[in-house]
């Protein structure tokens, strides 16, 4: 008990220390990024010194040092904060969205007569005095008017994001067994802090990879420092579309390259097939991007994607996750009757709940979140279908983790906002569903960061190292709940101090509000061209799907072709050739041998670039420098 106690401690304050370094990093500092991939780099590098230092500790104080499975409960606990804290999703962009309608509204555009009267209360904060401190600084947050503006909707906001938190725990609960045990998933990103905690860091090869990417991020961080210092910025990424002028090669102009060393050592551990399929199915969507313009095709409805890619990707996903429920079959079963014949008979002594306890937290808590919708403005049917459809794409994702272990995972606009408002047209929802909408932006405009995969992480991570899933899972509940807190302290805190207006953090929680003018003012039928080319990737990737299951040889995964289009793979599509070149060509010529031995040198280029990018950040923030280095981006 004192051991979980110290642990549970020592990993609180770390979560501090994470949410400050993050928030400085991304909302104030200009280095966007930290959270942007699969693997977050704050929670490696906060790993990577801890381990450094227990080393220490277990040569001169040996009891005080941590264990492996302690080292690995803190890694857990640092991840899932950091995905709530990440600028791209969750509670970062609320503090902006409940604000915004108000401070935005301006006699051009006449919001206060649209949609003020339709805004849920009880959700939002409107006082002017109170919006001033916040959005232009140099004002003091710990004062009664402002704590009292400020308190009762980020209780509310704090509530629904536990209870968001808690459905996700509980069907990660139902298909652990199945994907961990029974499918045997690789989990690729769960292998870097396990290998890095168990191989005790003594390999040469990982060495070796670590000074390759430290000295290439010692080098660019000089050269981000003093611009007339020569820089290796070739790696990072870079835009190449403006090459391309001419009609119809100048819908390719959003083309980048890059060559990020950690992106390169976690692509490495990819599956070859879909390694292969990523990035060939990326040069298929530039394809059909060049004929959509050639043929005239318009863009998707007022988010500028080109050729429907969304859809076809949603519904890819869609498709992908359908076979993988189609394959557990048998454990839905085996699941369904432990909990409806009443046998709560665990099938691991040690699991975090009975199956009977899992279905029961996620259907109530589906409902909670259905009725907290409803409440905000949504139609029930909407609401219903809003809830489902964001844990079924929240389950995808998992599953494309688990399997493939994808460095990045955006969905850009794929989310149930965009999918109910296109799908079924704005002129067949009511106002105040419409004006509802805009309050959930936060968990379904992007899915970068999303915090479902890390939790089936950290069950895998526990599986691994014999740590108890009992642990795993309420070291993941008090994770959550403690980093809410901290988050929308630390958020707030420093808005009055700096001023949101005067910070470089992304206008996310602004955009929606004009997309809601624009539904309102301008509405749309029902978008028939999108649910068929939904319809049409769900085909493509079922038949990519039965391809690959019927024929040993089939080169092409599902999944690459879902993600093809994405932003993500935009500038990340070098990256993959490159670690698809070098798996295959260690395999073909050095068998698996060779392949275990290089191993630890692409483990090596991770922890180089987290090491060195994470000092780099951390001097800049003690020297209060206005920019701070990040490692993938100029």
């Amino acid at each position: 008990m004192q051991s979980i106690a110290r642990t549970w401690m020592v990993g609180c304050v770390l979560i501090v220390m994470n949410c400050y370094w993050l928030i400085q990093m991304e909302s104030l500092r200009r280095a966007f990024g930290a959270t942007f991939f699969s693997l977050f780099f704050n929670a490696v590098f906060t790993l990577w010194m801890l381990f450094l230092l227990n080393r220490l500790l277990r040569r001169f104080t040996p009891k005080l040092a941590f264990d492996n499975r302690e080292l690995l409960t803190i890694y857990i606990m640092v991840n899932m904060v950091s995905s709530l804290c990440s600028y791209t999703a969750q509670l970062t962009v609320i503090p902006h969205v409940i604000t915004y309608p108000f401070w935005g509204a301006t006699p051009e555009n006449d919001w206060r007569q649209l949609f003020h009267k339709d805004l849920p209360q009880w959700l939002i904060v409107n006082e002017p005095s109170v919006l001033i401190g916040y959005y232009r600084g140099e004002a003091n947050l710990y004062t009664a008017r402002h704590l009292a503006a400020w308190l009762p909707p980020l209780l509310w906001w704090s509530f629904f994001t536990l209870v968001l938190v808690f459905v996700m725990l509980c069907i990660n609960i139902i298909i652990r067994r199945q994907w961990i045990e029974h499918e045997k998933l690789a989990y690729p990103i769960a292998e870097i802090p396990l290998t890095l905690v168990q191989s005790g860091g003594y390999s040469r090869m990982m060495w070796i990879g670590f000074a390759i990417a430290a000295g290439i991020n010692i080098v660019n961080g000089l050269h981000f420092l003093y611009p007339s210092f020569p820089g290796l910025t070739f790696v990072q990424f870079r835009h190449i579309g403006y090459i391309f002028t001419e009609e119809p090669w100048n819908a390719l102009w959003a083309t980048r390259v890059s060559f990020i060393p950690s992106i390169i050592g976690l692509s490495f551990f990819m599956p070859l097939d879909v390694l292969f399929s990523c990035w060939f199915f990326y040069l298929y969507w530039q394809a059909m991007r060049v004929v959509g313009a050639f043929a005239g095709w318009h863009t998707y409805p007022g988010y500028g994607r080109h050729v429907y890619i969304v859809q076809e990707s949603v519904g890819a996903y869609c498709a992908v996750l359908a076979i993988a429920i189609w394959r557990a079959a048998r454990h839905m079963v085996r699941v369904r009757q432990q909990t409806v014949i009443g046998n709560v008979e665990r099938e691991m002594d040690d699991a975090p709940m009975s199956y009977v306890t899992a279905w029961c937290g996620m259907i109530c808590g589906m409902i909670i979140l259905m009725l907290f919708c409803y409440k905000a403005g949504m139609t029930m049917g909407v609401a219903i279908g809003f809830v489902l459809f964001y844990y079924y794409i929240s389950t995808c994702i998992t599953r494309l983790r688990a399997e493939f272990g994808f460095p990045l995972h955006d969905v850009h606009f794929g989310g149930p906002i965009q999918m109910i408002t296109s799908g079924f047209g704005t002129a067949n929802l009511s106002q105040r569903t419409l004006v509802a909408m805009p309050f959930f932006w936060h968990i379904s405009r992007i899915y970068l960061s999303h915090i479902m995969p890390h939790q089936l992480e950290g069950f895998k991570i526990a599986s691994r190292s014999r740590m108890s899933p009992k642990r795993a899972f309420w070291s993941m509940l008090l994770a959550c709940a403690f980093g809410i807190v901290v988050i929308f302290w630390l958020l707030l805190h420093l808005s009055y101090h700096y001023g949101l207006e005067n910070t470089p953090y992304p206008r996310w929680g602004a955009e929606v509000w004009f997309y809601l003018q624009d539904w309102l003012r301008n509405p749309t039928e029902v978008d028939y061209i999108h649910m068929a080319l939904m319809g049409l990737g769900a085909v493509v990737a079922s038949f990519l799907a039965f391809m690959r299951a019927r024929f040993v040889w089939w080169p092409l995964h599902p999944m690459g072709y879902a993600l093809g289009g994405s932003f993500g793979m935009s500038f990340l599509w070098t990256c993959l050739l490159v670690a698809w070149i070098l798996k295959w060509f260690i395999l073909r010529y050095g068998g698996i041998i060779r392949y275990r031995q290089f191993a630890p040198l692409f483990l090596g280029l991770i922890l180089g670039e987290f090491s060195v990018t994470g000092i780099w950040t951390i001097l800049g923030l003690c020297l209060n420098w206005p920019e701070l280095y990040n490692f993938w981006h100029p």
